[in-house]
């Protein structure tokens, strides 16, 4: 493939999608900078796109796939159905991901329970939020229930964000958003460009445009467009208007999109507030009556809240044809200048400030006119098709000079065969019981995976070293070593998920020690990647506070994002049959070592909370302090 060569994974016309839209009005734009290849779905109509780009379908790009091997992948990313084809490429192949909704939640639902996919919409939860996605997931198991606002407070987009190379969004809102899930993600504005087609609607009066919509020239007309939603607020509008139709000269109000019955009865509410001889939806509108639809109407009112942080394209298509805007002071929307459209603050007197609103500009055309010029002069300037085509050229020309970042390991783990196993302990001859050596007599690090990045933290190198090499020889010399007393810092330091195999083996300290640890162990390990925590307490030593049993150590694992896979408890002479639900028999035992192997399934560190307060200044200093059965009240945890 050619050096510039670039694969676009998106929707495009005649789907009914505004993504779609979006981008095969940019597509000639990055014909002129790249090679371009675009992947559509195997379902999806024939597109109708620019002569310079290639068209493939997905299974098409799956059998040619090497041969895309050094492209940059840029990925359409929306909140609906359209989208999913390419979400299993995304995740092997990653690129520039453009986040048209900060909330992805509803694009994970129409790829797993749209098809009765539980586990794996679990499995999502969990690897998005850990222990309190855990908690979550639990809960949609036994009732199938969820509360709504999850689709807004769950965005469910990280592991999108984590593995892109850069994240495109179009505006500092969603930028935010993004990085708060992110932080050390590469995150670029672009704002929403102007169709070229707006520039057409100069040559269009509202007179001509409502000739040709066969609407009433002289009445005012208020317009609401797109998919019609609860969001859209359409139920609060229907209230304004019904109250102010004694007020306002006579008016129409026209919602030019697409009825959602299941998501809102817009049929329902006009009869109920016996609106139908002044309102009606069109249903879709087709790409050559849209700009008509703008330019016939005198307010558009475009609100959104709850919002999954989405820049609306018909907004920006209306502004930039000079139209007068109602829409929330929320989200994207804050950005607007103020002069560009009327503003709405969200609050208890929504309503009582939306009604006011529409009464002023019903009443003064001339304040129209001035808020509609605004808005031209504004979104010709910065939203210009041509400014956007320059960034997007920018952000996958410094992604193609980048290195790669990983973000998962590579390879499955192999682990020692049980012959293989004895037979380097019986070259050992007398295998090392002292407490630190349990992973090693347990065969818990994995032998192989793809090139694994290790890192070693003990406070006996020479020991770990001759263990490592009797059986882990091939990775041994690529094995980093830390010392105990200041291994936090130096991890905490690395990269992020630059190791894929993490060996801790230490005296239990203070919790709050451990606990930082952890935290540092899930930022420098890879996901998927393996965690051995060799422990082990001798009874001369206090107990830290706050570790009463092995299963506490496994709590505190679970909430910094590992998943046990297995757990030994040590040294041979300590007989299993301890009762290990007897807190006390952790400190009777003289010695006691415990080794696990967990490996990380997510990034999402949820504090230990009330119970760490209360090791370092307990209210009772007398009483022991556990962690069981004191954390269940994060089940309405969010994030």
């Amino acid at each position: 493939m050619p050096q510039n060569s670039l694969v676009i994974f998106s929707p495009v016309p005649p789907m009914r999608n505004g993504i779609a839209d979006y981008c095969a009005e940019l597509l000639p734009w990055h014909a002129r900078d790249f090679d371009c290849t675009l992947v559509i779905d195997n379902a999806a109509p024939d597109p109708d796109v620019h002569e310079n780009v290639k068209v493939l379908r997905l299974a098409e790009y799956e059998t040619r796939e090497k041969d895309f091997t050094e492209a940059v992948h840029l990925y359409h990313v929306g909140n609906n159905p359209d989208h999913v084809y390419l979400l299993t490429v995304l995740m092997r192949r990653p690129g520039v991901v453009v986040i048209h909704d900060v909330s992805l939640h509803h694009l994970l639902d129409c790829q797993t329970l749209r098809w009765g996919d539980i586990d794996v919409y679990c499995d999502a939860l969990i690897r998005e939020y850990g222990r309190p996605g855990q908690l979550l997931a639990k809960q949609f198991r036994s009732s199938h229930w969820r509360e709504p606002m999850m689709f807004y407070e769950l965005p469910m987009n990280r592991s999108i964000v984590a593995r892109a190379h850069a994240v495109v969004v179009h505006s500092g809102f969603a930028r935010v958003k993004v990085l708060a899930q992110e932080p050390s993600a590469t995150v670029v504005h672009i704002p929403h460009h102007l169709s070229s087609a707006a520039l057409e609607t100069d040559l269009v009066t509202r007179r001509e445009a409502r000739s040709r919509l066969g609407l009433d020239p002289d009445t005012l007309l208020f317009m609401s467009m797109g998919f019609v939603t609860q969001a859209k607020q359409i139920e609060a509008v229907l209230r304004a208007l019904d109250n102010l139709r004694d007020v306002l000269p006579p008016f129409q109000y026209l919602i030019a999109g697409e009825a959602r019955p299941d998501q809102y009865d817009v049929e329902a509410d006009i009869a109920r507030y016996a609106l139908g001889d002044i309102v009606s939806v069109t249903g879709y509108v087709p790409d050559e009556l849209f700009f008509n639809y703008i330019a016939a109407a005198d307010i558009i009112i475009n609100l959104r809240y709850p919002t999954g942080g989405e820049t609306s394209g018909t907004l920006i298509r209306a502004l930039g044809s000079g139209a007068c805007a109602i829409v929330i002071d929320h989200g994207p929307f804050t950005e607007l200048p103020d002069s560009a459209a009327v503003k709405v603050p969200w609050g208890p007197d929504f309503e009582v400030h939306l009604q006011s609103a529409l009464l002023e500009l019903g009443l003064d055309p001339d304040l129209r006119s001035i808020i509609g010029e605004a808005a031209r002069m504004h979104v010709r300037s910065v939203h210009a098709i041509e400014r956007s085509a320059d960034a997007y050229r920018d952000t996958i020309a410094t992604v193609r000079q980048s290195p790669r970042r990983s973000w998962t390991v590579t390879a499955p783990w192999e682990f020692a065969t049980a012959a293989a196993h004895e037979e380097a302990l019986a070259r050992l001859k007398a295998p090392d019981t002292r407490p630190g050596a349990l992973w090693w007599r347990q065969a818990v690090v994995p032998t192989r995976g793809d090139e694994p990045v290790c890192v070693v933290v003990c406070a006996t190198r020479d020991d770990c070293a001759r263990y490592l090499s009797e059986i882990y020889g091939h990775i041994a010399s690529e094995v980093e070593w830390l010392p105990v007393p200041s291994w936090i810092n130096p991890l905490s330091e690395r990269p992020r998920r630059a190791c894929d195999l993490l060996l801790v083996v230490q005296p239990i300290r203070q919790i709050s020690e451990l606990w930082r640890g952890l935290v540092a162990a899930n930022r420098a390990v890879a996901l998927g990647g393996i965690l051995v925590l060799d422990l082990w307490h001798d009874n001369d030593d206090e107990v830290p506070r706050g570790l009463t049993h092995p299963n506490d150590i496994d709590e505190l694992l679970l909430r910094a994002g590992f998943r046990l896979r297995r757990r030994w408890i040590g040294p041979e002479e300590v007989s299993f049959a301890v009762d290990l639900a007897d807190p006390e028999a952790w400190m009777r035992t003289p010695t006691v070592e415990v080794c696990w192997q967990v490996v990380k399934i997510s990034e999402f560190i949820d504090p230990p909370g009330q119970w760490c307060r209360e090791i370092v200044t307990p209210s009772k200093p007398n009483q022991p302090i556990t962690l069981g059965g004191s954390i269940d009240h994060l089940a309405d945890v969010g994030a």
